[in-house]
């Protein structure tokens, strides 16, 4: 399978079964928990309860997609420290959104997953869940996450 479908998989069982997000969650937690406490939960503070949802959502999909073909390493505080500085070397240089995420494009991430990130947190029109909005501010934070641990996968497969 390719990542859009196993990214695809992970979304149709949430749908399914409100209880695959917490399992996923509690996956992360157990196995990677230096990246759960600070990609995922060091975050929440601010950002909105339904943006949080949003973000976990996202990061356990990406999680689950990735491990379905990869074995995700346990990454060290120093790694994802590292990585998450390269990551908001981009997001500080205060280009347009537009520029930020061509810019991704040219890193290590996999191109399908930054698709799949930047259509979660920018939606077309159409598609746009009239319940969440999601802030500029919330946004950058939200793409710092996920492109961070997108960078950190990438490297170590």
């Amino acid at each position: 399978m390719t990542v859009i479908e196993h990214l695809e998989a992970v979304l149709d069982s949430m749908d399914s079964n409100a209880d695959v997000i917490t399992n996923i969650l509690e996956k992360i937690e157990r196995e990677n928990e230096t990246l759960y406490d600070l990609l995922l939960l060091s975050p929440m503070d601010d950002l909105s309860e339904s943006e949080g949802d949003a973000l976990m959502l996202v990061f356990g999909c990406i999680y689950e997609s990735w491990s379905k073909e990869n074995q995700i390493p346990v990454f060290t505080e120093e790694e994802i420290a590292s990585k998450e500085e390269t990551v908001w070397e981009i997001l500080n240089k205060k280009k347009s959104r537009e520029e930020i995420i061509e810019e991704f494009y040219t890193t290590k991430s996999d191109p399908d997953i930054l698709d799949f990130i930047f259509s979660m947190l920018d939606p077309e029109e159409d598609d746009q869940d009239d319940d969440l909005k999601i802030s500029d501010l919330s946004k950058e934070i939200m793409t710092g996450c996920l492109v961070t641990l997108s960078e950190l996968l990438a490297d170590k497969n």
